[in-house]
């Protein structure tokens, strides 16, 4: 792979694209092949934006949901979360998929930050959400839903039972804010 020396260009700077094509195409993305100058031809994945929710519930639990994935093929422990629809913000996108995957609602969601998820394949941007005090509400919802404390989610990172990078970024992100303890507290 031709690539410039290092430090030749800047961390802000933006390539010149050269050439840009959809290669494959699903509902859910676009697999574009693009040439930079100065480097050879790289595979990107154009997806939509997503959001997750780091909430609390009344009792100080962390809501998470639990669902097959066949990208791992097992069933793993998720934040809350979805994609950005067309026209819909990340704020609504955050306070609907909170709804949607655990049946509660929260009077105050608010942004911790957006982090770009894979800089290397993906474009998209995730956008991470607090939820304080969400409570269940009267609607259905889709997963199945693991009400956890506190200090048991810290113990399920720390040994790896909660595994999703993405996620446990959040969780930094939060802890970052004071939003949230980053460990146990002695």
């Amino acid at each position: 792979m031709t690539s410039p020396s290092r430090g030749s260009l800047p961390l802000s700077d933006s390539g010149k694209v050269l050439r840009e094509e959809i290669v494959f195409s699903t509902p859910w993305f676009a697999l574009v092949s693009r040439e930079i100058e100065g480097f050879d031809v790289h595979y990107v994945v154009n997806a939509p934006d997503y959001v997750n929710v780091l909430a609390l519930s009344e009792q100080k639990e962390i809501l998470l949901i639990r669902q097959f994935r066949p990208a791992v093929n097992r069933y793993t422990l998720e934040l809350p979360g979805g994609h950005v629809d067309a026209g819909e913000t990340p704020q609504h996108a955050a306070e609907r998929e909170l709804i949607e995957e655990t049946g509660y609602a929260s009077e105050r969601i608010e942004l911790l930050g957006s982090l770009t998820p894979d800089t290397a394949r993906l474009s998209n941007r995730l956008w991470c959400y607090f939820a304080a005090d969400a409570r269940p509400i009267e609607t259905t919802f889709e997963l199945e839903v693991i009400k956890m404390p506190l200090e048991q989610f810290q113990s399920a990172v720390a040994t790896g039972r909660f595994d999703t990078a993405l996620h446990i970024a959040i969780y930094g992100l939060a802890a970052a804010r004071g939003v949230v303890p980053l460990g146990n507290s002695p």
